[in-house]
């Protein structure tokens, strides 16, 4: 979940809950993934072209505060 100040609780490996913050990028223009569809000379799966057109990767920024864990 991700709040008002782009923070997200996450959990690790060792089940620690921390919190970090992300930006998504722009997203991506169809004519863009085209191109490289074309340059590639395949089409990239529905589900990837469509998180693209929406988000087209995020930044994950430093953790920012250990929230409890073991120890």
């Amino acid at each position: 979940m991700v709040d008002s100040n782009n923070e997200r609780l996450l959990i690790l490996d060792d089940w620690v809950i921390t919190r970090s913050t992300s930006t998504a990028n722009p997203p991506m223009e169809e004519a863009a993934i085209a191109d490289f569809e074309s340059q590639i000379g395949h089409q990239l799966p529905k589900d990837y072209r469509s998180f693209l057109l929406e988000y087209n990767g995020v930044h994950i920024y430093q953790l920012i505060t250990d929230l409890g864990g073991n120890g």
